[in-house]
C-alpha cells in the first residue's frame, strides 16, 4: 500500500499548476521539525504544500500523503513513516488532512520524538490550533495560519497587478496617497463588488462555475466532520450552527445582539454565544471586537 500513496503523491504533483502562489508562500520555510499549516477548507493549504515540494524538494526524498486515506484505518501514521524512513529512507513528510486521522497529535509527538531526523509538515483545519491537552505540539512545531483572500490578493490574481501588503498605520496615514495609486485599476469597484460575492476562497481562479456548491460543502464538512468531531457535539445539535449562519446573513453589519440571536435559536444566550465562537474559532464566521469590549 506505501506504493499506492506514492503513485498518489508523484501524480498530484506532475499535474500541479504552481502559477498562482497565495500570500503565506514566500515566508513558509522548513526552519523546523515540526511545521503545521492551518486553515479553513478551501483556502489553498493542499496546493501550497505540493507547490513547495515540486519547486524546492526532488520527489524521492519525500513523500506527501493525506491522513484520511483508506490506507490509514488498517495502519498508522507512525508505522507508515518508521517503514518509509527505514525502507526508502525518507526524512520529509508533508500530512495533509492530519486532523482527518484519530489521535494525530500524540502520533506526531511520538513521530517528532523518536525520529529527531525527520521533518514533518501537516496540515488540517483552523481548529486544530486549539488543541490542548498531553500531547500539545506547540512546544516542539510552529504553526502558520492560511486565510482566505484579500482584496489585495485577489486584485493581483485577477487583474495581474503587484500590489503590495500594507500595515495598518501606513494605510491610514498614507490613505490618500494609496486610493490614488489604486484608482488606475480599471473597474476598480466592479473588482470589489466581485470579490464580496465569490472572493475569499482561491478556488474561484479556477472556474465561477459551481462556485457557491463548493461554498455550501466546505461548510458542510466544517461543520459535520471538525466540530463534529473536535468538539463532541450530538449530531441534533448541529443545525443550530446552520441556524446561526443564516441569521448573520440576514441582519445588517453590526453589534450581534446576543438576546436576538438565542431567541432565534431557541437557546440560552450563553449555549448560543458559545456556539458562535465556536463559528469563530472554526473560521466560518470573523468577528470584530470594538476595543473596550474584547475580552484579551
Amino acid at each position: 500500500m506505501p506504493e499506492v500513496l506514492q503513485a498518489i503523491y508523484h501524480r498530484l504533483v506532475k499535474a500541479l499548476d504552481i502559477e498562482t502562489k497565495r500570500y503565506l508562500y514566500p515566508s513558509f520555510k522548513l526552519d523546523n521539525r515540526l511545521i503545521g499549516l492551518v486553515g479553513p477548507g478551501g483556502a489553498g493549504k493542499t496546493t501550497m504544500m505540493l507547490q513547495y515540494i515540486k519547486e524546492n524538494v526532488e520527489l524521492h526524498a519525500a513523500l506527501y500523503f493525506s491522513a484520511d486515506n483508506i490506507y490509514f484505518s488498517g495502519t498508522s501514521l507512525f508505522a507508515c513513516i518508521q517503514e518509509q524512513y527505514e525502507t526508502e529512507a525518507v526524512k520529509l513528510f508533508f500530512i495533509d488532512e492530519a486532523h482527518k486521522y484519530a489521535g494525530w497529535s500524540q502520533e506526531l509527538k511520538n513521530i517528532y520524538d523518536s525520529f529527531p531526523d525527520v521533518t514533518i509538515v501537516f496540515s488540517g483545519s483552523s481548529s486544530m490550533n486549539l488543541v490542548k491537552g498531553a500531547y500539545d505540539l506547540s512546544r516542539r512545531g510552529v504553526m502558520h495560519r492560511l486565510h482566505g483572500m484579500s482584496f489585495r490578493e485577489y486584485l493581483n490574481f485577477t487583474t495581474g497587478s503587484d500590489l503590495p501588503s500594507v500595515d495598518f498605520n501606513t494605510l491610514i496615514k498614507e490613505r490618500r496617497q494609496l486610493a490614488t495609486e489604486l484608482s488606475v485599476l480599471p473597474r476598480l469597484k466592479g473588482h470589489f463588488q466581485e470579490y464580496l460575492r465569490y472572493g475569499y476562497y482561491p478556488f474561484i481562479l479556477e472556474s465561477k462555475d459551481h462556485y457557491f456548491e463548493k461554498l455550501v460543502n466546505i461548510i458542510e464538512k466544517t461543520i459535520f466532520e471538525d466540530i463534529a468531531g473536535y468538539y463532541k457535539l450530538k449530531t441534533a445539535n448541529l443545525h443550530f450552527f446552520k441556524q446561526i449562519l443564516n441569521y448573520l446573513s440576514s441582519i445588517p453589519p453590526g453589534e450581534i445582539n446576543a438576546h436576538n440571536l438565542a431567541k432565534t435559536l431557541a437557546l440560552d444566550s450563553k449555549t448560543a454565544m458559545h456556539y458562535l465562537n465556536i463559528l469563530q474559532e472554526t473560521v466560518l464566521v470573523r468577528l470584530i471586537f470594538s476595543g473596550k469590549n474584547r475580552s484579551e
